[in-house]
């Protein structure tokens, strides 16, 4: 018979081969299988049925050897669908298990070899010498009558020793197990020639904002401030991969608010995805860069880090040159599409004054039927801007003004070439102020 746990496969199809050796009786094949879901079903499972031939099948269920009386096996390469006297068994059966798997996994069956063994239901009639017979049947036909219910189906199917035939036949005790019928349970393991689905885990997002392409270090939350001058271009890098999720998209959406004063702090009340007095671009959808998969766990996108491949991952600069003093904060979105259509959704149906960060993490993460997690399906992250206004030269004489200005010229290159100027640190926040300080004291 089949082995214990079998992997099926389109050449190796699943052997069935039963044979008795202590009792006439044609012998009946059947299978009851339970799915991962705990469904039963009879003679078949998941594309594949009981059979009576590897190829071409007819309707039975197995091939039953035909006896051939008074003649012995004339040699070893005789008909082998037939038994003769000079065999060690007197009964044979043989079946498949064939077809097309409709999908992968594990699927267990209990394999039935069934004897047409006659049941009864007896009467003692008082007075009698014999019992009445009141109703007779045979194994075969019960178990075909009994697997139309699923109740009968998983006793079977849990029980076979104790449930093959039910307490109502009188002669119960009389059925022997390995005579009058047998069983083997096989565990069918279907694999798939696809890659398992990958694992999806709760950081799968990740979000990373450069102050400009190329810069070594990452903003971090707590160092998220860029420092510019009026009117100087800034192009902030963007960067947001997926580790296992090659099958969606990442898109990026920037929102950003100009601080104003309230009492001793800053309010940021009107957000914008062009926010005029910072001078805020963001590419379009198709200008972002973008790199994922259709199938599911191929990681073919390059990370930053070109040793390392990603599922998925979109990139891009934006442009920022401030046209007015003051303080902004930005947020960058990284969505994939589901969250994406939310997203959208939420800046639509709400009043500009309205608008928040807040109000989108909660459309967002409150989302129905399915709530979106952060760092699984979107990553947020934010940064501030302060602009300052352009420097000017301070009121003095001519006295070393050459000297002077060249020390500003110098200073101002130095300043343009950067684009902009990071706060690492307070520490470093003192150094450049101190720098312009010490040079205005100077002159």
């Amino acid at each position: 018979g089949a082995d214990k746990k079998d992997a099926y496969d389109p050449i190796n199809k699943l052997f069935i081969d039963s044979k008795s050796i202590d009792k006439r009786g044609k012998l009946y094949h059947r299978m009851i299988c339970k799915d991962d879901a705990n469904n039963y079903t009879v003679d078949s499972v998941n594309g594949l049925s009981l059979k009576d031939k590897k190829d071409n099948p007819s309707a039975d269920k197995q091939t039953q050897f035909e006896h051939m009386e008074n003649q012995n096996r004339p040699d070893k390469n005789a008909e082998n669908s037939a038994v003769y006297e000079s065999d060690t068994y007197i009964e044979r059966s043989q079946s498949w298990i064939t077809g097309t798997p409709t999908k992968a996994g594990t699927f267990v069956c209990e394999v039935f070899a069934l004897k047409p063994s006659e049941l009864k239901i007896e009467e003692n009639i008082s007075g009698g010498k014999y019992p009445k017979v009141k109703k007779t049947s045979t194994m075969i036909k019960e178990f075909d009558e009994r697997v139309k219910t699923n109740k009968d189906m998983k006793l079977l199917f849990d029980d076979p020793k104790q449930n093959i035939v039910e307490d109502k036949w009188t002669n119960k005790a009389s059925i022997k197990q390995g005579i009058d019928w047998n069983y083997k349970s096989v565990t069918i393991e279907v694999k798939s020639s696809e890659p398992p689905k990958p694992e999806i885990g709760d950081n799968d997002l990740t979000l990373k904002v450069y102050p400009f392409n190329g810069s070594p270090t990452a903003l971090s939350d707590k160092n998220n401030k860029i420092s510019a001058i009026l009117g100087m271009s800034l192009k902030p890098f963007v960067d947001a991969t997926s580790a296992a999720d090659s099958a969606n998209k990442i898109t990026l959406r920037v929102l950003c608010s100009k601080g104003e004063k309230k009492e001793k702090s800053l309010e940021y009340k009107t957000w914008s995805s062009n926010l005029a007095e910072l001078g805020l671009s963001v590419p379009a959808d198709d200008n972002q860069n973008t790199c994922h998969s259709d199938k599911e766990g191929e990681k073919t996108c390059v990370s930053a880090d070109s040793k390392t491949n990603v599922a998925a991952r979109t990139d891009k600069e934006v442009s920022i040159k401030p046209t007015a003093v003051g303080n902004y904060s930005c947020v960058v979105y990284a969505l994939k599409p589901d969250a994406l259509k939310t997203f959208d959704d939420a800046i639509k149906n709400t009043k500009s004054d309205s608008l928040t960060p807040d109000s989108i993490k909660s459309a967002l993460t409150f989302a129905k039927p399915t709530a979106f997690k952060e760092n699984k399906d979107f990553a947020a992250f934010t940064f501030n801007i302060d602009s300052v206004s352009n420097f000017t030269l301070p009121q003095t004489g001519g006295q070393s003004w050459n000297l002077q200005l060249g020390i500003l010229a110098a200073l101002l290159v130095n300043l343009l070439a950067a684009g902009f100027v990071v706060s690492q640190s307070e520490r470093g926040r003192k150094l450049i102020l101190g720098r312009w300080r010490g040079l205005c004291n100077y002159v």
